[in-house]
């Protein structure tokens, strides 16, 4: 008999980690969990961001390093270096994290 893996359909995302520290998000991102032939995926729509892997722990680990990545770009960005959809990414990326 073989079981079936069940993901859930969302998953709190509440840390991140950038340069071996833990930043603490203002509010946790709600990431939406999918699995598709053994490969598990979250994505969060707002932030435009996914990430894939063999487990749930390794999508999530895939996502948090992006968003590392993208948190720390978008935040050295001038509000003159942005234009269209990016000044509301900036604005977003820019109160992910806890004061």
């Amino acid at each position: 008999m073989t079981h079936a893996v069940s993901a859930p359909e969302t998953l709190p995302l509440f840390t991140f980690i950038i340069d071996d520290r833990s930043m603490t998000l203002a509010e946790p991102l709600l990431l939406r969990v999918a699995l598709e032939e053994d490969t598990y995926f979250v994505e969060n729509d707002t932030l435009h961001l996914f990430g894939k892997g063999a487990s749930l722990a390794e999508a999530v680990d895939a996502f948090s390093r992006d968003l590392g990545y993208y948190w720390r770009y978008y935040r050295n960005l001038r509000d003159a270096d942005v234009a269209g959809a990016g000044v509301e990414l900036k604005r977003i990326y820019e109160g992910l994290v806890k004061a």
